[in-house]
Order: structure tokens, then sequence, then C-alpha cells
């Protein structure tokens, strides 16, 4: 599963973005409303510049677990920076976007916030997600370059996920167990 890869300046520049962004909608609200909580293990798929990653691992405390995956070089070096500087040891670096280092049933929420219109394989993230996450879990996903019919179909048609609902920033799906898949 690969994203598309920009470059240097353009991650640097979509950083400054990001914190602009972040001052309007906070983080920490979008993740209260995707019910992220104390002990939680979260998976930040395409974490960028890590705003969604350390919210994450301030919400599941050092009792939680969060993943940080993204296939740019920088998004490594600048969430381990930030996480060192705040002393939160539970945020674990996926490089390259691997997540092949995540095991099976092992994920409570998975954050996918504007990554799924830059992949090449939608459909190996969504049968990844759906590995990672225990049944029942969560994916939150947020994609303004996508409708709601592409996302729903993506995420549905499999029957991986089912819709649950959304909050003003996001839309929510759970991952359905396998005995109550359709397909």
């Amino acid at each position: 599963m690969k994203e598309l890869r920009q470059s240097d300046a353009s991650f640097r520049l979509m950083t400054m973005e990001f914190r602009l962004r972040d001052l309007f909608r906070p983080p920490a609200k979008i993740l209260a409303r995707a019910a992220v909580r104390p002990g939680m293990t979260v998976l930040d798929f395409g974490c960028g510049p890590g705003s969604f990653t350390l919210s994450a691992a301030r919400r599941v405390g050092s009792g939680g677990l969060v993943y940080a995956a993204d296939v740019h070089p920088l998004a490594a070096v600048s969430v381990r920076k930030a996480a060192d500087k705040e002393g939160l040891s539970w945020i674990r670096i996926v490089p390259d976007g691997d997540l092949t280092a995540v095991a099976d049933a092992s994920v409570d929420v998975v954050l996918a916030y504007e990554v799924l219109h830059d992949l090449t394989d939608r459909n190996g993230a969504v049968a990844e997600f759906a590995r990672v996450l225990k049944a029942g879990g969560t994916l939150s996903v947020r994609d303004h370059r996508l409708k709601m019919s592409v996302l729903q179909s993506l995420l549905c048609g499999k029957g991986w996920f089912f819709y649950i609902g959304r909050s003003p920033w996001t839309l929510q799906f759970e991952r359905l167990e396998a005995s109550r898949r359709t397909v």
C-alpha cells in the first residue's frame, strides 16, 4: 500500500497549513467525538507532522498506545521530536506507512484524515484497516476530496465496515465481525 509521496518542501508547507487548521478545528475536539479514550490503541494513518498523533497520545495516556504511520520520512522525524519533547513514549513510529508492523486485531480506533485520496491502493488500505482493527473498532475518516458516496462504497462495499454516523468534521465506521459480514 503506497501513498503518493510529496516533496520535502511540500511537506513543510503542509505542516504550516495544518497548524493553522488546528486552531480552527482542534484535534482534541475531533478525537473526543471519535471516542478516543484512555487506555486505547490508536493508529494515525497518514499522520503527517503529527497533530492528531500527539493529541491521541495525550488522550490515551501512558496506558494506551498510538501508532504514527506515514510514508514521508519527515513525518517520522517530526512526530518523534515532538513526542520526545512531551515525554509521550507510548507513540510508535510506523516507517514507510507499512502496517505489517501492526498486529492483527490490536487497534481500537484508526484515524484516516485527508489521506485516502492520495492512496494508489485504497482497497489495500481498507483491508489493512480492517485487519488491524478489533471487531467493533472504529475507523474515523475525513477526506474533503472524496464524495460521501465514494467513501461509503470504498469502506462498506466489501463488508468490512458499516457507517455509524458523522460528527461535524468526520465520518465514523465500525469494523464488522467476520460472522456479521455479508460479502
